[in-house]
C-alpha cells in the first residue's frame, strides 16, 4: 500500500493520521495512523518485535490522547511503517485483530500470542494468514542486519518446510516464525558456523531433532521467554 503522509513525534507533540473507523454492532473505533517512535516511547515493550498496532479502549486509565478529539473514543493506532510493507489485506486483518480487543473491553499488555486477550481479539480476523504473512515482512524488515554484531543477516525458508528463519552468519543469532524448535534451529546455525552447540536440558532432550513443536510445546517455551522478557533477563 501506499502512504505518503509523513508523520512525526517530536517533543512529545503527536502528528497522526485519521484513517477510517471499524464497527460492529453498537461499538465503534477510530483507526489512526500513528509514528513508530510514538508507539516504541508510549507503550511497554512485551514482544520480540517492535509493536505494529495497538488497541485504547476509551475505558483505559491511562488516556493517551486526553484532551484531544480522540480522548472519549476507541482508539485504534497502526505503525506508519506498516502501509510500506502491508497490502490492504494484511491491514484489515490487523485492524480486525485490534478491533477484537476493543470488542472486548481489553485493558492492558498481553505477552503470548496465548494469552486469552489475545486469543479472543484473533476470532475476529476473517482471513488469518494475512497476519502471518504480515508479520514475515515485519520480522524480515527488523532483522536485514544482526540485532548483536550488525552482520548481514540470511533467510532460510528450505530448511524447514512451511517455516522461516533469519540468522547470523557470524554469530549466529536468529528470530523466526511460530512453533520453531529452538534447540534444533540452534544446532542447525552452530553446524553452519562452525559454533559449539549448548547443551540441552536432560528432560528436554527428547526436542533435539524436532524441527517444529506442538502446540503445547511452543506455549510453555513463549511463556517463559515471556516471563524472562518481563524481567528484563532478555
Amino acid at each position: 500500500m501506499k502512504f505518503n503522509v509523513k508523520l512525526d513525534y517530536k517533543n512529545d507533540n503527536l502528528n497522526y493520521y485519521k484513517w477510517g473507523t471499524a464497527k460492529q454492532d453498537s461499538i465503534e473505533a477510530e483507526v489512526i495512523i500513528v509514528p513508530g517512535k510514538f508507539l516504541d516511547k508510549a507503550l511497554k515493550q512485551t514482544t520480540k518485535l517492535p509493536c505494529i498496532g495497538v488497541a485504547i479502549s476509551r475505558k483505559h486509565p491511562d488516556n493517551l490522547f486526553k484532551n484531544t478529539e480522540l480522548q472519549d473514543k476507541n482508539i485504534i493506532m497502526i505503525r506508519d511503517q506498516i502501509f510500506k510493507l502491508a497490502n490492504k489485506k494484511e491491514v484489515k486483518t490487523l485492524i480486525e485483530h485490534e478491533f477484537g480487543h476493543i470488542f472486548y473491553d481489553h485493558i492492558g499488555a498481553t505477552y503470548t500470542i496465548y494469552d486469552e486477550m489475545e486469543v479472543l481479539a484473533d476470532a475476529f480476523v476473517e482471513e488469518p494468514k494475512y497476519i502471518k504473512s504480515l508479520e514475515k515482512k515485519w520480522t524480515l524488515f527488523n532483522h536485514k542486519n544482526c540485532k548483536k554484531c550488525g552482520t548481514k543477516t540470511r533467510v532460510d525458508e528450505e530448511s524447514i518446510p512451511g517455516h522461516f528463519f533469519i540468522w547470523c552468519p557470524k554469530c549466529g543469532n536468529w528470530i523466526g516464525d511460530g512453533f520453531l524448535n529452538m534447540f534444533y534451529v540452534e544446532k542447525l546455525i552452530c553446524n553452519r558456523i562452525g559454533k559449539k552447540i549448548r547443551k540441552i536440558p536432560d528432560n528436554l532432550k527428547y526436542l533435539e531433532n524436532k524441527p517444529v513443536l506442538s502446540y503445547e510445546e511452543d506455549k510453555y517455551f513463549e511463556n517463559i521467554i515471556a516471563y524472562q522478557r518481563e524481567m528484563g533477563l532478555v
